[in-house]
């Protein structure tokens, strides 16, 4: 019989596969729905969103699923709250400045491409502040260390993606964009509800400033954030350059010709994801079996700070495997010797990030 990590991760890479062919069929949906002209200024539209939506946003869910793991094994709860409500401000203070820069080129789109973009490209300013909470909803399930969930809410999302593409291209490209906005609402309000359960789940603890890990903090959130911009941006800056140069028929080609690309990405995305989650997962645990053991110092389990992590403990030896005594047994008719008592070990117990992976 399999055990539960296994299928966890099968239908982990089930599921990332699934949202990708699900997002292939939305852009064949769209081409022959809207036609190669249409498609080319809704691709134009997509990718001048998208592109402020990466470069306005900050990369935190990272951070969040890594400092996550490490207070939740801690312990920490205090600092687990204040992590998330953190993760999720500078997220929506992300969204608000790309949604800002959209609106602010709307008006502009016609000097730029030379085509009636206005309306729907001030329309897809809501995408980015529609999509912000769902960053750190996958965080929490990430944490929670159901990653299978995340995966199939990346289902849900491109499934209601492709039929709104297939109900919107019958009123055009604005039609189209209203219906992926409505869309994106439904599919984060979906995911967002499952994440605050799976919070609610851990125990509650009166929020906490970051303290020493502040700067740590805001430091992996800028690798992140740069890491996180360069690869997509290629793509989406390619598109707009391309729009502004030729006719939007040659801007769908263009996207159409991307295709393979994003399908040969997404063969690595699930293995990314559970190495991703369990890596994190893993090192959080050792952080915290280092720190029980006295700031590093070799110490036996019993003189231990707190009790370490069961993941990777010995289990002491019974009784029947100590070696026996050498001294001789009490004569006939005098009481025995007092036993000394050995301090036992604390109780073996699992962490909470390992308790949630076994």
């Amino acid at each position: 019989m399999r055990s539960p990590v296994f299928w966890r991760r099968s239908s982990t890479a089930a599921g990332v596969y699934l949202s990708a062919v699900l997002g292939f069929l939305g852009s064949v949906v769209a081409v022959r729905e809207l036609g190669i002209y249409d498609f080319g200024l809704l691709s134009l539209v997509l990718a001048a969103s998208g592109f402020f939506q990466i470069v306005a946003d900050v990369t935190v869910e990272e951070a969040v699923v890594k400092y996550g793991f490490r207070y939740a094994a801690r312990e920490d709860w205090g600092r687990f709250r204040r992590l998330f409500r953190a993760g999720l401000e500078l997220k929506l203070a992300g969204a608000v400045l790309g949604a800002a820069a959209i609106a602010l080129l709307a008006p502009f789109a016609h000097a730029i491409w030379g085509r009636g973009l206005a309306l729907p490209l001030l329309i897809s300013a809501l995408i980015p502040l529609a999509q912000a909470p769902e960053g750190i909803a996958s965080a929490a399930l990430i944490v929670h260390g159901r990653y299978d969930v995340r995966a199939a809410f990346l289902v849900l999302t491109m499934a209601l993606r492709l039929g709104a593409i297939a109900i919107g291209a019958t009123f055009g490209v604005t039609g189209t964009v209203i219906a992926l906005v409505v869309a994106r609402i439904v599919a984060t309000a979906a995911i967002g509800g499952v994440g605050i359960v799976a919070l609610g789940r851990f125990p509650r603890g009166r929020s906490a400033p970051l303290g020493d890990d502040r700067a740590g903090f805001r430091r992996f959130v800028v690798h992140s954030s740069l890491g996180s911009v360069l690869s997509p941006m290629r793509g989406l800056l390619g598109t707009l350059v391309v729009g502004a140069v030729t006719d939007p028929q040659q801007v769908a080609y263009f996207r159409v010709a991307q295709a393979p690309e994003a399908a040969s990405a997404s063969l690595t995305a699930p293995a990314r994801l559970i190495l991703f989650a369990e890596t994190l997962r893993g090192s959080s645990c050792s952080s915290r079996r280092f720190r029980s053991s006295g700031d590093g110092r070799s110490r036996s389990p019993s003189r231990s700070a707190g009790p370490s992590c069961a993941c990777s403990r010995r289990a002491p030896r019974s009784s029947s495997s100590r070696p026996p005594s050498s001294s001789s047994p009490p004569p006939t008719g005098q009481p025995a010797p007092p036993r000394r008592l050995r301090s036992q070990p604390p109780p073996s117990r699992r962490c909470g990030p390992c308790s949630r992976y076994a």
